[in-house]
């Protein structure tokens, strides 16, 4: 029980920051537009960079990206490819992506954060890195890939400073 209680108190203050972002959606108007290019251009890639660059590397902690990686990338294409047999739009698109992600980056972080503190921060961002760089190559190319060329969907890929962070923190990490 004693454990619980903890692990409760912990986590009150990551449901108190969701119960004011449902504040400020529902009563201040605020747009998930105005929000969203700050997740995905600046913090994301500040706590990919902060937990990359401070991960005492190894060649066991430099797997976990890669497993996480492969691991997402398959699970992806065999359910797009599923999607592809059941529908005909863009839904397999949507399925793929969505099977090889999770909510591992704004959520998941804060909480192992939380619980276990900064000392296992780099080893949880490495881990969730391969499943960033999924989200970040190939999940979005499948759906940019649904209204965008080729040529125009790798363009938009290029554009995301995701992986720019993790490669930066990476070298900063061996300095």
């Amino acid at each position: 029980m004693i454990v619980f209680i903890a692990l409760l108190l912990k986590l009150v203050p990551l449901y108190l920051i969701i119960a004011c972002g449902y504040v400020a959606g529902k009563y201040l108007r605020v747009q998930k537009e105005s929000i969203s290019p700050l997740l995905i251009y600046i913090i994301a890639p500040a706590v990919i960079f902060y937990g990359t660059a401070q991960a005492s590397l190894t060649p066991g902690l430099l797997f976990l990206p890669v497993l996480t990686f492969f691991l997402a990338c398959a699970i992806s294409l065999l359910f797009f490819r599923i999607g592809k047999k059941i529908w005909s739009d863009s839904t397999s698109n949507i399925l793929g992506f969505t099977a090889g992600t999770g909510n591992t980056g704004y959520f998941g972080l804060p909480v192992i954060t939380l619980i276990l503190g900064n000392t296992i921060l780099s080893t949880v961002v490495l881990a969730t890195m391969g499943f960033l760089l999924y989200e970040n190559t190939l999940g979005y190319y499948l759906v940019a890939r649904n209204q965008y060329t080729f040529r125009q969907s790798l363009i938009k890929l290029a554009k995301l400073p995701t992986v720019y962070a993790f490669v930066l923190g990476l070298v900063a990490s061996r300095l």
